[in-house]
């Protein structure tokens, strides 16, 4: 099985994501309900006055964890480094927001009101640059499979 295969349908079936970011020197963690597209990226609502979303707004290099096995053995998840971004423009808030309301269940008048930029909730992207699958069910040998997604 492909690494690439199994980090996609991982990126699916979760729900969460421990997204970190960085103000200088000093590392921050936040759990988010997060969404992904056909291009692995990640998407989730916040609010522009928490933590993690004052530092993205500062510094875009951001990382997240996803934890797609637990507990005990075989260890499986995944790493992720990246690019992490504010969605302003309406075009592109449109089909994430979609992808979001239909897993979460949200309702069209959430969809509408970040849309429309009336929610004190906005949308956030995490672009990957490399995503790293630990994964030792499927790779006993050598758990560690890195899969760059714009190569």
């Amino acid at each position: 099985m492909k690494a690439e295969y199994l980090i996609r349908k991982y990126l699916r079936e979760k729900e969460t994501a421990q997204v970190a970011t960085l103000s200088g020197n000093q590392p921050w963690i936040s759990t988010v309900y997060y969404v992904t597209d056909d291009d692995c990226n990640l998407y989730w609502t916040s609010q522009t006055h928490r933590r993690h979303s004052r530092e993205i707004h500062n510094h875009s290099k951001a990382a997240a964890a996803i934890a797609v096995k637990f507990p005990g053995h075989p260890v499986i998840g995944l790493q992720i480094e990246g690019d992490a971004e504010l969605i302003e423009d309406a075009k592109e808030l449109a089909e994430p927001m979609k992808l979001y309301i239909d897993k979460f269940n949200e309702t069209k008048d959430f969809y509408n009101e970040v849309l429309e930029g009336k929610s004190s909730h906005k949308l956030y992207r995490l672009r990957p640059r490399l995503i790293v699958l630990f994964d030792e069910e499927n790779f006993p040998d050598n758990p560690r499979q890195e899969w760059k997604p714009n190569d």
